[in-house]
């Protein structure tokens, strides 16, 4: 009975419940037939802005219902690259149902979400490509779409962003090429490895995203420039715009660059000029009897191009430094005959043909170019030319390197300089490699390499002045070792090598007993104490040979001009040694030459004692290291009367001269200035500076106590600071034309002499020879020039200009006076 009771009850009950569900007349389908559509999504989104989901539900099929999630509709997910998902909004929803009745045919709204680009740990997503899933709360239905993003960028706040900004426009229309660099002003390097970076250019009407602006490198080192992207800005982009901005997109910092101001609006255009529509520019290096030049290519559609009226295009090829190398006007249409098929309604036809070999077999330098193409409408391409030239004919970059090596316990410090007046262009990524070997053995034992750069780039220093260190921990032995010598390899354009060596005894650094150096000079045999010594003199220049070198096959000769390999003997202790003079003995003759023979019998001396010169005034010529200077004290040893003034002169000075490398005591090395002023006044601070062998703080903390105690006194003469002994006939307030200038002269018949008469024969034409053409004139290296011209231009005599891309070199004030002066000078003209 009890049974019954509580069927009857469990009937009634579900009797009522099913009267409260809702009913329909609508026909039963199945669910999946229903369809999700995701809205369309933008092709990119940048940091900063938000993304909105407003999906809708279509029925294609007959009326139905569906169960359905109020609380969110659908849920959405984000995958990146790696099909990881990033984001997920189902935490989002709560567990709820209602139903919903879908007519045929019928498009349903949903609930609209937005999405700020951060992960499911709350950070903005990196740059890239993702995919966004929308599925339905409870149906198994979903769509798919994809977006690509730009990240905030996060690169190092001391990053700056550069630009060159390069007018090529025409008569008819305002073009500009942007040049987009990022740099590091720093010196030192700065890690970027797998951070975002997006430049954005934009105006009120144009945007143009840069993605990936590092392309993916890993370091900026010091001072360099990398090239991020070109941009042609052309009417298109300037008409109608107050301002066009590049910046780092969300940098906070608000490192953005206006370039607006710098552009000039012009448009000229003919309405009724049909030019030709280029849709890509291509290009393909050829090989023409033995010369490589670049094909540059235009592909069109014929189709788009039938009504051409006006066939003239401009070709620009500019580097990577902002500079115009090539420009030429082409006619398309005398070219589209040769034009072939590529692809289906696509042709392709050769503008141009650039040489990348000029008429000395050099090729172009080396670096990225841009090569733009068009006259209303602008195409470009970039080309990077990765060929170094080798050649030394080809190598007119020039650069100073100093090296020092430092040896504190067991730890070797080592350091490079590299001065240069240039960008200096990155050819390899390992571009400074050191070696250090122990002993005498030359075996490199410890190997550093200045690598991962970036090669293209290229480093430019505010101060001229490019830095490396590194540290070397030695084995614990090392200390006793008898030597330990360091080698630079510079990897640039070309190749070159320096060298460093410490020396060491009792684990203890000593001075380095061996210098290796280049030397030049005239040749002549010194008496005295019934002894003799070969001293090798050459303006601002003396040596004095050592004795055990004349056991040698080689032997000098009186009067005869060399140049030569040295190793100077700092700890000598010979009978020549006295001289107070570098003592060196020869390792390599490079050249020689007799001597220039005159109409007139040489002078000649006499070898008895009461002739002979004297240490006095070997001093003199130490001092005052002038050829002109040495001739005189010849003179003077031959007239008596000037002879006992002049040599207490000389002994004097000789007391303050001492040994040329000593510079512990500051009295001596004053002396040495004193010296050298009384016999060269006028000359200026670098000359100082290279002729005295002092640095450059040494030398201005000398000259300027000497200033204080009015030993001395200077003056301004245009880029120059000329230095006076102050006396009775040199004095501050004088007429400057009536002060001297010293003639810090080479010998004519060297290779120096050589290139100033050049330089004064081309100067005459108006002419300023680069490098290159001076080592073509007299048939030498490239390599070999370059030297001497560093020489020079440390004595004042020559100096370097640039003019268009190239250096070139002319004369000096003091070079002129001097070619118009010395006698010797005037024979070999005559």
């Amino acid at each position: 009975m009890a049974e019954s009771g509580r069927l009857l009850i469990a009937t009634l009950a579900g009797l009522v419940i099913f009267s409260l569900i809702p009913h329909s007349n609508a026909e039963t389908v199945e669910p999946t037939e229903i369809e999700i559509h995701l809205n369309a999504l933008e092709d990119y989104y940048l940091s900063g802005d938000e993304i909105t989901f407003s999906p809708n539900l279509y029925n294609p099929s007959d009326t139905i219902q569906i169960d359905n999630n109020p609380s969110c509709d659908y849920t959405f997910d984000v995958y990146d690259i790696n099909n990881l998902n990033i984001y997920s909004s189902s935490d989002n929803c709560r567990n709820q149902v209602q139903s919903l009745q879908l007519h045929s045919g019928e498009q349903l709204d949903l609930m609209a979400h937005t999405w700020d680009f951060l992960d499911n740990s709350g950070l903005e997503i990196a740059s890239g490509t993702y995919q966004v899933t929308i599925t339905h709360s409870i149906l198994d239905i979903s769509d798919t779409s994809a977006f690509n993003y730009f990240a905030a960028s996060t690169i190092p706040n001391d990053i700056e962003l550069r630009y060159n900004l390069v007018d090529i426009s025409s008569n008819s229309s305002s073009v500009y090429l942007l040049q987009m660099f990022l740099h590091n002003p720093t010196p030192y390097p700065l890690d970027v490895n797998n951070l975002d970076c997006t430049l954005v250019l934009h105006n009120e009407i144009h945007q143009q995203i840069f993605e990936d602006c590092l392309h993916d490198i890993e370091i900026l080192h010091q001072y360099e420039y990398h090239s991020v992207s070109n941009f042609v800005l052309d009417t298109h982009w300037l008409t109608n715009s107050n301002e066009t901005k590049i910046e780092l997109l969300g940098d906070v910092q608000n490192r953005n660059v206006v370039i607006r101001e710098a552009i000039q609006t012009v448009s000229n255009n003919d309405s009724s000029e049909i030019r030709l529509d280029v849709s890509e520019l291509d290009f393909q290096v050829v090989t023409n009897n033995g010369k490589r030049s670049l094909s540059i290519l235009a592909k069109y559609n014929p189709a788009d191009n039938l009504e051409v009226n006006e066939c003239e295009m401009e070709i620009y090829i500019i580097n990577d430094f902002g500079e115009v190398v090539e420009i030429e006007m082409v006619d398309y249409c005398q070219r589209s005959a040769e034009s072939v098929p590529v692809a289906e309604d696509e042709f392709l036809i050769e503008i141009y043909e650039w040489e990348l070999v000029d008429d000395q077999d050099c090729l172009v330098d080396f670096g990225k170019y841009t090569i733009v193409l068009g006259s209303q409408q602008y195409s470009s391409i970039d080309f990077f030319q990765n060929l170094p030239d080798v050649t030394a004919k080809c190598n007119d970059k020039t650069f100073d390197v100093e090296v020092n090596s430092e040896l504190v316990d067991s730890s070797l410090y080592t350091s490079l300089q590299i001065f240069s007046d240039e960008r200096l262009r990155v050819y390899s990524d390992c571009t400074v490699i050191i070696g250090v070997a122990i002993d005498s053995s030359n075996q490199i034992q410890h190997t550093e390499e200045f690598c991962n750069y970036n090669v293209g780039n290229y480093l430019l220093s505010p101060n001229k002045i490019y830095n490396m260190q590194q540290k070397f921990i030695l084995p614990l032995e090392s200390p006793t070792t008898d030597s330990i010598s360091v080698n630079y390899k510079l990897n640039f354009e070309y190749t070159s090598t320096y060298y460093d060596k410490i020396s060491t005894h009792s684990g203890n650094k000593i001075v380095n007993p061996a210098l290796v150096h280049d030397i030049s000079g005239v040749w002549n045999l010194v008496d005295f104490d019934s002894m003799q010594c070969w001293m090798i003199s050459a303006p601002n220049s003396a040596y004095i040979l050592q004795e055990n070198n004349l056991e040698s096959i080689w032997s000098p000769k009186q009067d005869w001009y060399g140049e030569y390999s040295v190793t100077e003997q700092l700890l000598d202790s010979g009978f020549c040694s006295q001289f107070g003079l570098p003592v060196v003995t020869v390792n390599n003759v490079y050249m020689e030459e007799s001597p220039f023979v005159n109409n007139e019998p040489a002078a000649t001396i006499d070898q008895d004692e009461s002739e002979s010169i004297s240490i006095a005034e070997v001093g003199v010529i130490g001092v005052a290291s002038s050829s002109i200077l040495l001739g005189f004290l010849i003179f003077v040893s031959n007239t008596e009367s000037l002879r006992i003034p002049v040599t207490s002169a000389g002994l004097w000075m000789l007391a303050l001269v001492g040994k040329t490398h000593e510079t512990s005591d500051g009295r001596f090395q004053r002396g040495r200035l004193i010296g050298y002023l009384t016999a060269n006044p006028g000359c200026h601070f670098r000359a100082l500076m290279a002729a005295l062998n002092m640095s450059n703080g040494q030398i201005t903390h000398h000259l300027r106590l000497l200033e204080n105690q009015e030993l001395i006194w200077r003056i301004n003469d245009g880029r120059f600071v000329r230095y006076y002994p102050l006396n009775n006939s040199l004095y501050p307030g004088m007429n400057p034309d009536d002060l001297p200038i010293p003639p810090l002269s080479p010998d004519p018949r060297s290779l120096q002499g050589k290139i100033l008469t050049i330089l004064d024969d081309e100067h005459q034409l108006g002419e300023f020879p680069t490098q290159a053409e001076l080592a073509k004139k007299l048939e030498k290296s490239q390599q070999l020039i370059s030297h001497h011209l560093r020489t020079l231009q440390k004595y004042g005599l020559v100096e370097k200009r640039k003019m268009g891309i190239k250096n070139r070199y002319k004369l000096t004030k003091e070079a002129l006076f001097l070619l118009e002066t010395d006698i010797e000078y005037l024979k070999v003209r005559d």
